[in-house]
């Protein structure tokens, strides 16, 4: 692994190992990925930090769709709308 992102891949970790390779056969390591190869590192640093915490099968799905779920509002402007800050 020559590339930048090698600092954040435990090559002991079947998760980060597949990450990569995947990225890599899709071209995010390619020299015209999009937006200079930000993508693929923020794509392993949030592989890895999941990697470590350690989920099971179900906790694994469980956090992958809440996750989800609130990205989705984010980008769609659906937490913009009902963030209630409490003080």
């Amino acid at each position: 692994m020559e590339h930048v992102c090698k600092r954040f891949i435990d090559k002991t970790s079947p998760l980060q190992m597949y990450a990569y390779e995947w990225l890599n056969n899709h071209g995010l390591f390619d020299e015209d990925s999009d937006y200079d190869g930000m993508v693929r590192e923020a794509v392993l640093e949030l592989v890895k930090t999941f990697a470590e915490q350690g989920h099971s099968g179900f906790s694994a799905r469980m956090v992958r769709f809440l996750f989800n779920q609130i990205l989705s509002d984010f980008e769609t402007g659906k937490i913009q709308k009902n963030l209630k800050i409490r003080r």
